[in-house]
Order: C-alpha cells, then structure tokens, then sequence
C-alpha cells in the first residue's frame, strides 16, 4: 500500500490543459471550466487560468450537503472503496464498485434502499408498492423514469398515451437519442415540447 500512497496526482492542474477530445454538452474540442473545489453550492472554477467563486444552483449534480455532514454520508462507500482498492492492491478478488444488473448488484444496494426508505415521506410505508431505480447519469434516468411510467399508463390499461412532454430547453444527453435534448437531429415522434 506504501507505494500506491506515495503516488500524486495534480489536483492544481490548469485548465489550459483542456480535454480537446470530450465532448460533453458541447461540441468536442470546447474549453470548459475546470471545478477546482466545492462547498455546497459554492464552487470554486477555473478556465483561461483564472479562477472564480460561483453560486452553482440549479445543476444536474448540485448538492444540498457539504463539509462534515457530507463526510458522514460518504464515509461507508469511501470505507467500502478502500477495502477494494487494498483487496486490488493485493492481487486479491475484490467486491465490485459497480456492475451490469445482468451479473448481479453491489452489497451495499441493500444498505443504501434500507437507508433511504427512512426518509420516504409517507407515514405508513409497509403498505406502499414502491422501488428505486438508479441511473448514473442524465440521459439514463431520463429514459428510466420514462419507461416506469408509461409501464405504469400500460398496467392501467392506458395503452393510447404513450407521449412524453419535455421541457422546449432541457438537456438530457445525445440530442438524437434522449428525451428533452434541446436540439435534436430529428423528429421525435412520441416527443412534445410544452
């Protein structure tokens, strides 16, 4: 483990060193800001080496927690992370930090729906049919909240609506594939603005 402490990564790096081969929102090859640091909604960002303090409301990653309290609620996956990173280390097989539904699910899936059951905000949670569905980023959960629901209009034997309103300048991953892309490639047909 000595050895893999002793590497350093540059957590100062400039954004002059842009990513000229992602593209993420934006055509491939654009200069973002770089997110040096986060404090709740306080963040601080850099591009042409200068650095600012923005408010950051409103993002698709904005967090309600910072500081200690977000510690307290990353401490079990940063426990769980390292006690992998050490089996690895060890040419030890290793728990997976994440894997394809069709091979299973992670332990701690348990602990984090047991977790979150607490803070439902209905009083008698026993008689409720309920389910999380997580996705790691935008366009996925879109379509995951998308198929729930019209899974649910079709249990209900509401097979006729099978349209889904989006938001005319929402974002939510390749403007040809996903629901509310503000410009897409083509028509989609089972897709309205409002």
């Amino acid at each position: 483990m000595e050895n893999f402490a002793e590497e350093k990564y540059d957590t100062e790096k400039s954004s002059s060193d842009a990513h000229t081969h992602f593209a993420g929102r934006v055509t491939a090859g654009t200069q973002l800001p770089i997110c040096v640091s986060k404090n709740g909604v306080n963040h601080v960002i850099e591009k042409n080496e200068t650095r600012k303090e923005i408010l950051s409301i409103g993002l698709a990653c904005s967090e309600c927690f910072s500081g200690p309290r977000l510690a307290g609620i990353l401490k079990r996956g940063f426990e769980y992370e390292k006690q992998v990173m050490m089996d690895l280390i060890a040419g030890k097989p290793a728990a997976p930090l994440s894997i394809h539904t069709s091979g299973g699910v992670p332990q701690p899936l348990s602990d984090f729906i047991s977790t979150l059951e607490a803070h439902l905000p209905w009083n008698d949670r026993e008689s409720l049919d309920w389910c999380v569905s997580l996705q790691l980023e935008g366009a996925s959960a879109v379509w995951a909240g998308i198929d729930m629901l019209l899974q649910l209009q079709i249990l209900r034997g509401n097979r006729h609506r099978e349209m889904v309103a989006v938001g005319a300048k929402s974002y939510h991953g390749p403007p040809s594939t996903s629901f509310g892309s503000s410009s897409p490639l083509f028509t989609k047909h089972a897709q309205i603005m409002y």
